[in-house]
């Protein structure tokens, strides 16, 4: 599985599953960081989607993170990615391929 963020000194790093939704969605809708985060914390299904299981109430990270995480996720990171998403689509037969 990816790493939220590479490991080494500072805070715990934020689930990989938090990160990679909140930029699906910032994408998807066309939003800033700020936005995207903000309108996380207004809607249950956005946090259900990142691996929330109870609604929260506060933001689920500083914009500024999301800025951090784009940039460690370089060209290998994305296609690990893309090739787990492809098994997992696989394994729910959601894709044949």
């Amino acid at each position: 599985m990816l790493p939220a963020i590479p490991a080494g000194a500072g805070r715990r790093p934020l689930p990989a599953r938090l990160m990679l939704g909140l930029l699906y969605l910032k994408y998807a809708y066309d939003l800033s960081d700020e936005a995207v985060v903000q309108r996380w914390m207004e809607k249950p299904y956005w946090q259900y989607f990142c691996g929330e299981v109870f609604f929260q109430t506060r933001l689920p990270c500083d914009p500024s993170s999301l800025t951090r995480y784009r940039q460690h996720l370089d060209e290998a990171g994305v296609e690990e990615l893309l090739a787990q998403i492809i098994s997992a689509a696989k394994k729910l037969k959601a894709i044949e391929l």
